[in-house]
């Protein structure tokens, strides 16, 4: 007896079994040939996550969340499967979102916000009616980062006020736009807290302003990552930052530039007993312009500095990188500045501070490459107003026109005290046209590197001069 065999072929589409029968005596086998076409079986299309939505239509089968019916939230992500492949339908139903909340405008979602929200910004340009936040703690987070999330006070007024037990976070989001009379991107004060994080403060007419003159209570502002740019004007002080009296401020990792003010174009603080403190890391303080401190303005505050870096600021008067009056600062260097007096440092009299505890100590500064058109290329030094510098500073390759390319004593009081500091080396990194020089005496003092010496702007120096290559007039 002859045996049949099976085949299988395989056809687009179907699945066609062919069977043989027995030809031995003509006996059925019972196995037939079946060719219908419709009994085809396509291949399931799953539903992986359960949400009623197959793999060909949902664009995460592994999330049960993400379904062409989910509510579009602002997290950067989907969620309803309308992306045109170009991002377009990410994000685009809402202005904000609270704990899975939409809200159709960011003053709805301000209103909205309770004690500790999140607050998540959609990216886009905002308008909202100015926000103060007075108690709780409120996060406000673009979460497409700041360069595609901006928000403006509709009425060009100030942005955002801080105030008594209120704590406001700013993460990845650009504030720009307050830009009518008296207004600032932020106003903090009595107390409140001001946390800026990853983000972009530009377009102000005036930057941040922190003042603690009121009830008693220290505002804290803290600026970490942000870069601070194009605010303020002529008429304001603090292009940048503008600190009065009590306040702690702390600026670390940020960019203060081309900001515009009458004093302190990058930051502007003062104080009189209140305490005020100041603490600036790893940032840089460039490109800004002032008619006095085109980076830096202090005025009794002790600045706490690492890696700070003033450079390219511009003073119409003094002081191009920093006027200080009772105003140590530290750990800095101070390069390429501009100005008519003290192109590097300005050191200001204003009798109130006389006897105030701070001194002007520059400790571990380096006065680099700054430009007098008139003098005092690295310092410029008023009349009854002492400046000192330790053996981690130095003053090199500084230029004026009159005199003083190192520096100027502008008064017979006037005093340089150099406790071992570098002041160049005549013919490398000597400064133009001498290291010191004080009223009518245009020849001045050259000193080579390292010096130790006490200089009155009566031409009276004391103290190990031996660094001395030159005392013409002294």
């Amino acid at each position: 007896m002859h045996r049949g065999f099976i085949g299988l072929l395989l056809l687009p589409g179907c699945i066609t079994v062919t069977k043989t029968k027995d030809t031995d005596g003509g006996h059925d086998t019972g196995i037939t040939t079946d060719t219908n076409t419709s009994d085809t079986h396509t291949p399931p299309d799953p539903d992986n996550d359960g949400d009623g939505f197959p793999q060909s239509t949902d664009c995460d089968d592994t999330n049960a969340a993400i379904n062409p019916d989910a509510l579009e939230i602002c997290d950067g992500i989907d969620n309803n499967c309308n992306d045109d492949g170009a991002g377009a339908g990410i994000d685009d139903e809402a202005a904000a979102t609270i704990a899975g909340t939409n809200f159709a405008t960011l003053d709805d979602a301000l209103v909205a916000a309770t004690d500790g929200a999140e607050l998540d910004l959609c990216p886009g340009t905002w308008t909202f009616t100015s926000f103060t936040q007075s108690t709780g703690t409120l996060t406000i987070k673009g979460i497409a980062g700041r360069d595609a999330t901006t928000i403006s006070e509709a009425s060009q007024l100030t942005a955002i006020t801080v105030v008594g037990d209120g704590i406001l976070n700013l993460d990845g989001i650009t504030l720009s736009g307050s830009t009518a009379q008296t207004s600032k991107a932020a106003d903090v004060s009595e107390g409140g807290t001001l946390n800026i994080t990853a983000s972009h403060v530009t377009g102000n007419l005036e930057g941040l302003f922190v003042h603690g003159e009121t009830k008693n209570k220290t505002p804290t502002l803290t600026i970490d990552g942000t870069d601070i740019d194009a605010n303020g004007s002529a008429y304001t002080d603090g292009g940048a930052i503008d600190i009065y009296l009590a306040a702690t401020v702390t600026v670390p990792n940020s960019n203060l530039t081309a900001n515009v003010a009458q004093n302190g174009g990058g930051i502007y603080a003062y104080t009189v007993f209140s305490p005020l403190d100041l603490t600036i890391s790893d940032s840089h303080i460039d490109g800004n312009t002032a008619e006095v401190g085109g980076g830096l303005s202090l005025t009794n505050v002790a600045i706490t500095a690492t890696n700070l870096e003033i450079t390219n600021n511009v003073a119409n008067i003094a002081g191009g990188g920093v006027a200080i009056t009772a105003a140590p600062v530290t750990n800095a260097l101070v390069s390429g500045n501009q100005a008519p007096d003290g192109a590097g440092v300005a050191v200001l009299f204003d009798p109130v501070f006389l006897l105030a505890p701070n001194g002007n100590d520059l400790t571990a500064v380096v006065l680099d490459s700054n430009t007098a058109s008139d003098r005092g290329g690295a310092l410029w030094v008023d009349d009854q107003m002492v400046v000192t510098l330790d053996a981690y500073s130095a003053v090199t390759l500084n230029s004026a026109t009159v005199g003083g390319g190192g520096a100027w004593l502008d008064g017979l009081t006037a005093e340089v005290i150099s406790n071992g500091a570098d002041w160049g080396t005549f013919g490398t990194n000597d400064n133009t046209p001498n290291d010191l020089s004080y009223g009518d005496n245009t020849a001045g003092m050259a000193y080579d590197g390292p010096s130790t010496f006490d200089c009155l702007g009566d031409g009276t120096c004391t103290g190990d001069t031996t660094g001395t290559t030159s005392d013409t007039g002294i």
